[in-house]
């Protein structure tokens, strides 16, 4: 599979950053911060997901497989969209490869 440009790959395992915060409002947008760096992201539904399921490590393999058994979408959409969010997440300093 194509590597995206932050340089991760299926199997590199990720987790959220240990300095963030998250909030979720009224419309069901999380708002997750680092709050060293003050960046930050609105997340919908979907990004939500793969914030809670960041608590804790996984490889996008794994974020994808999660989302193949909750969403009607191919592998190849679902990996895709989530390294385009993962690859955003990094780069605001939410989330870290391990």
């Amino acid at each position: 599979a194509p590597r995206p440009k932050s340089g991760f790959g299926l199997d590199d395992r990720l987790a959220r950053h240990t300095r963030t915060i998250a909030t979720t409002g009224e419309a069901g947008v999380t708002l997750a911060m680092n709050v060293d760096s003050g960046r930050y992201i609105a997340l919908d539904e979907a990004g939500a997901l793969v914030w809670d399921l960041l608590i804790t490590p996984h490889t996008t393999r794994e974020l994808t497989d999660a989302f193949l058994r909750q969403f009607d979408a191919t592998e190849t959409d679902i990996a895709r969209d989530l390294f385009d969010l993962l690859s955003v997440m990094i780069s605001c300093e939410l989330v870290e490869e391990l």
